[in-house]
């Protein structure tokens, strides 16, 4: 019998409360006013931050800490829930009651001695359940309810068999047609009162999706039918007036809330070409046969079994079905990416993006076992995989495939296992072209299947941090792209791959050079001539940097903490010397690879004392980014100047901070789009540079010098940060009004400045902050800036403008007094007026 307990439904925590149905009430059950959040959407365009409203709310409670911990607290429920049982998802393992347990029906599987194989029953409170009579005393005429579809299996002379009824009645209401692709698929010959007659009958139309969703963005591409357009209907389950149709291929649905939905595409079945339904919480496919879809991707849905496409879509090309979490299916088989689940998927397939799907390894099945044609004849081996004798379910299964794709963004990732400790790489076949696998937990490579792939194009290995193999190397002469970034294998040669473009190594944990040997010509990527970028970011890449041998197409070196290279050459006096840490580069390095446009470096163990040969940077005339970075290396002990950038027409960023060059800075006159300058923390001399009609100079970073004069900067309108403290600069502070007039920063603290000109700060009505501490001005100069100061609010008043004058060596402890000379008061009624309008004016010391 069934308990009479009434039980309450909330809502679907995976839905992150977008199941709420009457969203002002809920608002307002939280205290919160619709007409309040329309007043401040949209803030964040017009530049407020949280913080903002925060300080306007005038709240007493964190109200944005206690909504953070509703999400944080539901995507902690989901996550639990994901793992048990429910409407949707059977309980795993044994269950222990202490109390009652109420349902309509409970099915459990259970070991059938009799057969040595797994059942299913049913312990049911209703009849129907059970699939048997509703009656409470049943005879043999009762009515048998049925819950799922009648199938007529065929006689085996080609023709369907036969049902024999006395009376059919309809289980659905028969409803008007709606759209034009309702046309009929077959024709069903039937006896009706003696008399036989021919019925026109539609199946798989429309197809049915179920799902839970508030907006959706699906596609549909099909052999079109003159004059005919695919039909959408999409049917609120729980509201029947909420019905919206569509005749069109694409659709982008939006509602206002989310709720259970059907999704109804009308269209012949055997008319599909393609199917896209991303995130609308489906969990199966229709019981359909689509013979002509290439293409489906229903990616971002709940799915827990992997779906039977190859009853669905016997002839599948492409698939995207990532991010569903198949590893929570019911059946214990296909939890794992092995031979139950992978046979449920068309051998057809060539391309297959399945990221976020399972844990643990990829299952591997013995390579003699195979026939070629995508049928696994063997069975899976299970003592892990068999190296050279074996071969992943992925090469087995899709013999013609081209793209593999389980690069992890986010949900599960295979790793590791009981079954395969070392997690290889899967095998693919020979026709594979692209290989992604990036960011999951693979630690070995198998000896076929990957490396001596002659076909492969692009390959992404990146962040398997333990995948390693003592003999990495690639075959393929195809390459265009490799990504082994955060991997601890080495940089294979890949010298003469000329439809190489990128090479990406960052975070690589193998030290290891460029070089196989010790001349250029073992250069690994000599003579790659379409090859664009080199990355080797944070990586143990080491040793000399090289000529870029061949590399005519070369736009991109990035060195950027790649902290064991040393910079030089190997001593085989190509470049004319016999020592190959005569210079830490030299002025053949970019030879072949003149369009070099962005090259950065930053190690500590770049060659001491050792500069570039005179042109080593000598017409580039695309390099808009150069960044060295030494850790004071560059210099030490010996005299060595700032390259000649002279010949670089397009630099906009020059960035080479904490070394040790010295000599003066360069005036950049060829320059004409500086934009970023950062050299700061050397031992350069000299002016500071006027940077004259530098129209786009924007940040100038020259602090921690030795630099002795400034007379200004000249035209130059973009201007907002000047850092240069922490020099020699003495005389004068120069006019900045009008030739910097957009500054916000200007730092000249710790220098041996001892005038004011005035004026230079009367127009900078856009500063922030102004530091000249611990210089040599006069009680005068202070007065004067004073004055400048008083102008600049008045011409912009504004708060926030911190200004600091202490520690000036000519006006030790100068503090202007209301009781002082009237210059005095005159100055302290103007510092008393800028206080009280928010600025901060610092005197004395």
């Amino acid at each position: 019998m069934a308990f009479g307990t009434r039980v309450h439904y909330g809502f679907k925590v995976s839905n992150n409360f977008s199941d709420v149905i009457d969203t002002e009430l809920a608002l307002e059950r939280l205290k919160l006013n619709i007409g309040d959040l329309n007043i401040i959407r949209g803030a964040d365009d017009a530049g407020a931050v949280r913080s903002d409203l925060i300080a306007v709310s005038d709240l007493n409670v964190p109200l944005y800490k206690t909504l953070d911990r509703y999400q944080s607290e539901t995507e902690i429920y989901k996550s639990v829930m994901e793992n048990s049982g429910g409407a949707d998802a059977a309980l795993r393992g044994d269950l222990d009651i202490n109390g009652p347990l109420a349902a309509s029906g409970i099915r459990y599987k259970f070991l059938n001695p009799d057969t040595e194989s797994i059942g299913i029953a049913d312990i049911s409170t209703s009849r129907i359940s059970a699939w048997s009579t509703a009656s409470s005393t049943p005879i043999a005429s009762d009515p048998i309810f049925y819950g799922s579809q009648i199938e007529i299996a065929s006689n085996g002379g080609g023709v369907g068999g036969t049902v024999t009824a006395n009376k059919l009645t309809w289980g659905e209401i028969a409803q008007p047609k709606i759209f034009a692709a309702e046309l009929p698929t077959h024709k069903i010959t039937t006896t009706i009162n003696g008399t036989q007659v021919k019925l026109y009958a539609m199946k798989s139309i429309p197809l049915k999706f179920d799902g839970y969703f508030r907006n959706f963005d699906g596609a549909v591409t099909v052999n079109a039918i003159s004059g005919v357009s695919v039909g959408w209907r999409i049917i609120n389950q729980v509201n029947s007036t909420d019905e919206s149709r569509f005749e069109r291929n694409a659709l982008n649905y939006r509602s206002v809330v989310g709720a259970p939905r059907r999704i109804e595409i009308y269209y012949p079945p055997d008319r599909f070409t393609s199917i896209t339904l991303t995130s609308i919480g489906m969990s199966d496919l229709p019981k359909a046969e689509l013979p002509s879809l290439t293409g489906l991707n229903v990616s971002l849905n709940e799915f827990k079994d992997i779906p039977n496409i190859t009853t669905f879509a016997p002839n599948l090309e492409t698939l995207n079905i990532f991010r569903n979490n198949l590893y929570l299916a019911q059946n214990e088989s296909l939890r794992k990416f092995g031979i139950d689940s992978i046979n449920r998927l068309p051998s057809s397939i060539t391309s297959i993006n399945m990221y976020g799907t399972y844990y643990g390894s990829i299952r591997c099945v013995d390579r003699s076992d195979q026939d070629g044609t995508g049928v696994i004849v063997g069975s899976e081996i299970t003592t892990g995989i068999g190296g050279a004798d074996s071969m992943s379910v992925i090469e087995a299964r899709f013999p013609d495939l081209v793209t593999l794709n389980v690069q992890r963004g986010t949900g599960p990732y295979f790793g590791p296992d009981e079954y395969d400790p070392l997690c290889f790489l899967p095998s693919a076949p020979n026709t594979c072209e692209n290989y992604y696998v990036a960011n999951n937990d693979f630690r070995g490579i198998p000896t076929t299947g990957l490396k001596d792939l002659s076909n492969l194009k692009n390959l992404n290995l990146y962040g398997n941090y333990y995948l390693s193999d003592a003999s990495f190397a690639l075959t393929s002469f195809d390459l265009v792209s490799v990504g082994i970034g955060y991997t601890q294998l080495s940089i294979p040669d890949l010298s003469s791959r000329t439809s190489l473009t990128s090479f990406d190594y960052s975070y690589g944990r193998r030290v290891n050079s460029l070089y196989t040997g010790s001349t250029d010509a073992n250069y690994k990527f000599s003579n790659c001539t379409t090859l664009n970028s080199l990355g080797f970011f944070g990586s143990y890449a080491n040793g000399f940097i090289p000529k870029f041998k061949g590399n005519f197409n070369l736009t991109s070196v990035d060195f950027y903490a790649a902290q064991y290279m040393t910079g030089g050459r190997p001593d085989n006096g190509e470049h004319g010397y016999a020592e190959g840490d005569t210079y830490v580069m030299y002025k053949d390095t970019f030879n072949d690879a003149k369009g070099m446009r962005f090259f950065r470096v930053l190690s500590y163990s770049l060659l001491a004392g050792k500069g570039f040969e005179p042109g080593t940077f000598k017409n580039l005339s695309s390099l808009y980014y150069l960044f060295w970075y030494s850790y004071g290396r560059t210099g030490l002990g010996a005299v060595v100047e700032l390259p000649d950038i002279s010949g670089c027409p397009a630099l906009q960023y020059m960035v080479m901070p904490v070394n040790n060059f010295s000599g003066p800075i360069p005036s950049f006159v060829s320059n004409d789009i500086i934009f970023y300058v950062d050299l700061s923390s050397n031992q350069l001399t000299g002016p500071v540079p006027t940077f004259a009609n530098k129209t786009r100079i924007t940040y100038v970073f020259l602090n921690n010098n030795q630099l002795s004069s400034f007379i200004g900067f000249e035209n130059t309108t973009s201007l907002n940060y000047a850092y240069l403290h922490n020099n020699q600069i003495a005389g004068d502070i120069p006019m900045l009004s009008g030739q910097a007039p957009n500054l916000y920063r200007l730092y000249l603290y710790n220098n041996e400045l001892s005038g004011y000109t005035v004026g230079s700060f009367a127009g900078l009505t856009r500063i922030q902050i102004i530091d000249i501490s611990n210089n040599d001005l006069y009680a005068s100069d202070i007065n004067n800036i004073v004055d400048d100061l008083y102008i600049n609010y008045l011409a912009a008043p504004r708060a926030g403008v911190s200004v600091n004058l202490r520690s000036q060596s000519n006006a030790v402890g100068y503090a202007p007094s209301s009781l002082g000379s009237v210059r005095e008061q005159e100055v302290r009624e103007k510092l008393d007026f800028l206080a009280s309008k928010g600025w901060s004016v610092a005197i004395g010391g």
